[in-house]
């Protein structure tokens, strides 16, 4: 049996899928999906999910789609296609959504893949409270992701399956605008910034080190989260380069 853990790479290439492909015993599957950006995870944006979806099914690898943490006017539409398109293709086996509207949507058009509400809900407002997430599960969604080991316990017993955030960047902040553009003073040009060594930020005390990676600023060091006495239906694992995997699949397995 494979294990729980579903991986995401801050830039997928078909050598970087050639290269998990190596961890495939211990890997149940992958994150597609940028929070932000689809073209700093991908060189031709969204239009290359559907690719990867497929290349990682034919492997034998469950597939996650992460929804975008702002969904307007401008790019709702498109996502929700791209999330019925992948739904009946076969492509997707669950789903990272942090916005209310969204779910409301996928329910009322019979939408049978499982759904998550993800860590990027925490952006507004982290407390859990019974009713909400009463009406979360009224909405049909059956996971929540969380970074707090003490959660996950609580979580199970509400009748949730719970994901747990194991490796991912540490977020300072976020925001609507690229702070890549904005330090850099360079226009994207479809993604090239994000594909060059991200600048960094350090305070004059030295006290504050902040990496800039699009509409994030992240500190410069990630977070390896405390394994939870509870066990986790599934572990998320987000690296900026596959480099960074065997040592946190080593300290989860210990």
């Amino acid at each position: 049996m494979k294990s729980k853990f579903l991986i995401n790479v801050q830039h997928w290439t078909t050598r970087q899928f050639a290269d998990l492909m190596r961890f495939s015993d211990r890997v149940r599957g992958i994150i597609l999906g940028d929070p932000f950006c689809p073209l700093r995870m991908f060189e031709h944006g969204n239009w290359d999910i559907p690719v990867f979806a497929k290349s990682a099914k034919e492997a034998g690898l469950c597939v996650a789609l992460q929804t975008p943490v702002y969904l307007t006017q401008r790019n709702f539409n498109d996502m929700f296609s791209l999330i019925r398109f992948l739904e009946r293709r076969e492509l997707l086996d669950l789903l990272f959504v942090q916005d209310v509207g969204l779910l409301s949507e996928l329910k009322e058009s019979d939408f049978r893949v499982p759904t998550c509400w993800s860590f990027w809900g925490g952006g507004r407002g982290d407390t859990l409270s019974r009713d909400l997430l009463n009406f979360l599960t009224q909405l049909n969604l059956q996971y929540l992701e969380t970074n707090k080991p003490s959660r996950v316990g609580p979580l199970q017993e509400c009748g949730l399956k719970v994901i747990y955030r194991l490796y991912a960047p540490q977020v300072a902040t976020f925001g609507r605008f690229c702070y890549t553009q904005y330090i850099t003073g360079s226009p994207c040009n479809g993604g090239d910034l994000c594909k060059h060594e991200q600048p960094g930020l350090v305070s004059t005390d030295g006290k504050l080190n902040l990496k800039v990676s699009g509409y994030t600023l992240e500190h410069a060091k990630p977070s390896l989260n405390p394994s939870p006495k509870a066990s986790p239906d599934y572990v998320t694992v987000y690296v900026g380069e596959l480099v960074h995997l065997p040592k946190v699949l080593g300290d989860d397995s210990r």
